[in-house]
């Protein structure tokens, strides 16, 4: 069998597609659950501000449809923002159960949980195969000038 043919014969494109939209899954799924997690804490905030935070985190995976390397650095910056916010609202969550003398273990390792969650997600924006769909931005300015030099130097 042929690599990157499978038993119905699929191309290798076709699969490492496929692997890709699955490595964008956990990215996606981190902010619509984000988004959940500051309309449930809304009564804490303003509530304009809710809507905002919410509308931002469910907007936010549409980027990843733009094909350029920045915008997946800005989303995993937002991933890591995001796994702490989950374990700030965690350590606050966890004063509030010790207060009420709930037991906080069961809350703790969910929150922290999540929190992982992001950071895997992030981490996985950082694959190659994912790297190869998101390529760098244009060559310009001093690189540009760097490569048109190379190029004349070794036609002549």
């Amino acid at each position: 069998m042929v690599r990157g043919q499978g038993i119905v014969g699929g191309s290798a494109e076709f699969y490492d597609g496929a692997m890709v939209i699955l490595l964008l899954v956990p990215a996606i799924l981190s902010f619509l659950l984000l988004g959940v997690h500051f309309l449930h804490h809304g009564d804490q905030t303003p509530f304009g501000m809710t809507l905002l935070l919410m509308g931002m985190c469910f907007v936010t995976p549409l980027l990843l449809l733009i094909r350029r390397r920045p915008i997946l650095w800005g989303l995993q910056f937002l991933l890591v923002l995001a796994s702490i916010e989950w374990l700030w609202s965690a350590w606050q969550g966890m004063q509030e159960y010790a207060a009420q003398q709930r037991p906080v273990t069961r809350y703790l390792v969910i929150m922290t949980g999540v929190a992982g969650f992001n950071m895997i997600s992030a981490l996985l924006l950082a694959l190659p195969k994912v790297k190869k769909c998101y390529p760098r931005d244009e060559v310009s300015g001093p690189e540009l000038a760097a490569v048109d030099k190379n190029e004349g130097s070794s036609s002549a």
